[in-house]
């Protein structure tokens, strides 16, 4: 509740208590016809003899209230909305991790920083350590399928040859029977994928 609500409703308070004291002390009005004080039926507190400037006032602090609480409603709800949109709009951050192993025969001090990873479309380069293990960190509009968005991830060595894993395909192999995919396991946001082989292979 913002500031401006809580003054309001405070001087809406403020004029309900000055109202009723007005009720209580002010002189009654008579009617001029039937010659008896002029009497209001109010709710709870049942039928009073008034004048009627206090009874506006009463009225009208209860306006204030009833307008400050739906404005602060309204408000909320407009926030509320107002978030939901930006949290739409906003980019979510996926993490992709796997390793590339050497094939068969290759030196075990082989270095495979010395090949590149990339993901396509391009995307930032991929990091890789020495033992082939890496990791991708790209950000997609929010809703998007990391599937839909990325066609091949492909290491490269000049030396070595290639190894390439394609995110859709590993998908459905997945969700058909994981011990034939490559992709070991995946969250909304993330997928991990076992290690792949230079030239082929698990």
């Amino acid at each position: 509740m913002d500031m401006t609500t809580i003054f309001v409703l405070l001087l809406a308070a403020l004029m309900t208590v000055l109202s009723f004291l007005a009720l209580i002390k002010s002189k009654v009005y008579i009617n001029e016809q039937t010659n008896t004080p002029t009497s209001v039926d109010l709710p709870i507190l049942g039928k009073i003899s008034t004048n009627y400037p206090a009874l506006i006032f009463v009225m009208l602090a209860c306006a204030l209230a009833f307008y400050a609480v739906k404005t602060n409603a309204d408000v909320q709800q407009q926030n509320a909305q107002i978030q939901k949109e930006l949290a739409l709009a906003q980019d979510d951050e996926w993490v992709v991790t796997g390793q590339i192993l050497a094939p068969p025969g290759a030196s075990r001090d082989i270095d495979l920083r010395n090949g590149t990873v990339e993901a396509v479309p391009a995307f930032p380069a991929v990091s890789i350590d020495r033992t082939g293990k890496f990791e991708l960190r790209v950000k997609l509009r929010h809703g998007d399928d990391f599937e839909k968005s990325i066609g091949l991830i492909d290491y490269t060595n000049l030396e070595l040859g290639s190894a390439q894993i394609i995110p859709a395909e590993e998908l459905q192999a997945f969700q058909k029977d994981p011990s034939k995919s490559h992709l070991a396991s995946m969250t909304p946001l993330s997928r991990s994928y076992k290690a792949v082989l230079i030239g082929g292979g698990q």
